[in-house]
C-alpha cells in the first residue's frame, strides 16, 4: 500500500507540474485536492487545519510558492515516518525537473520552427488563457478571505456551498462579518495602489499583518 501511495503521489506531481500554467496561488486548489485525495484513499491524516497552516507558512516565507507545496507533499504523505524526509526531495525534484525538461525541449523545438504559424497562434491563444486563470484565482481568493463561511471551487462535490460551522467562519462571526469585508476591500485597494507605486512588497506585507492584528485583536476573542 505504501508503494502504491508513493507511486500515485509521483504520478500526480508530474501531472500537476505539466498541466498547470503559472505559479503561486494557482497551485493552492490543485495541491489541496491532491492532499484530500491521498487522505481519502491512503489515510495520510492530512486535515483541513494542516492544509491551512501549510498555506499560511508557504505564503509567509521567502521562495517559490509552488515548489514549497511540492516539497511539503512528500513530508505530509509520509505521515510522520522516517522516509518522509527523503521523499520530500523526490517530490520536489519531480515537480521541478519534469517541467524544466519539457521547457528545454520546447525551446529547442520553437527555435527550429519559430516561424511556424501553428506555434505563433498557440502563443496568442495561451496569453488570454493564463490571464483568465489568474483572474479566476483572484476572485476565488477574495471570496475565501472576505466570506470565510463560503466554500467555492474546492472540489466537484463541494463547488459552492455555505458552511457556518467552519472554525474560521465562527471566529469572524464573533468579531463581525462587516468589519472583515471592509478590511478586505480596503487592503486589496490599498495594496494594489502601493504595489503600482513600486512600494516594497515585504514592507507592504508587514503593514497588512500589523493592520490585521489591530483591526481583529485576536487576543480578545476567546
Amino acid at each position: 500500500m505504501t508503494f502504491l501511495m508513493i507511486l500515485t503521489t509521483i504520478i500526480f506531481i508530474i501531472f500537476i507540474s505539466l498541466s498547470v500554467f503559472g505559479g503561486g496561488q494557482i497551485f493552492m486548489p490543485i495541491f489541496s485536492w491532491l492532499w484530500e485525495f491521498l487522505n481519502k484513499y491512503f489515510g495520510t491524516n492530512i486535515d483541513s487545519q494542516t492544509v491551512s497552516n501549510l498555506f499560511t507558512i508557504s505564503n509567509a516565507t521567502p521562495g517559490v510558492f509552488s515548489t514549497k507545496l511540492a516539497f511539503a507533499t512528500g513530508y505530509l504523505v509520509a505521515n510522520g515516518h522516517w522516509w518522509g524526509f527523503i521523499f520530500t526531495f523526490f517530490t520536489y525534484l519531480t515537480f521541478v525537473l519534469v517541467p524544466f525538461l519539457a521547457m528545454f525541449f520546447s525551446m529547442k523545438l520553437m527555435s527550429s520552427k519559430n516561424k511556424s504559424p501553428f506555434l505563433q497562434g498557440l502563443v496568442k491563444i495561451m496569453n488570454p488563457i493564463i490571464v483568465g486563470i489568474i483572474g479566476a484565482l483572484i476572485i476565488q481568493l477574495i471570496i475565501g478571505i472576505a466570506f470565510p463561511q463560503v466554500i467555492f471551487n474546492k472540489s466537484i462535490s463541494d463547488y459552492a456551498k455555505i458552511d457556518n460551522m467552519k472554525i474560521k467562519a465562527q471566529y469572524f462571526e464573533k468579531i463581525g462579518m462587516p468589519i472583515l469585508f471592509i478590511y478586505v476591500l480596503f487592503t486589496v485597494i490599498f495594496s494594489s495602489i502601493m504595489y503600482k507605486k513600486k512600494f516594497p512588497v515585504v514592507l507592504l506585507i508587514l503593514i497588512n499583518v500589523a493592520l490585521a492584528f489591530l483591526v481583529f485583536c485576536p487576543w480578545l476573542v476567546s
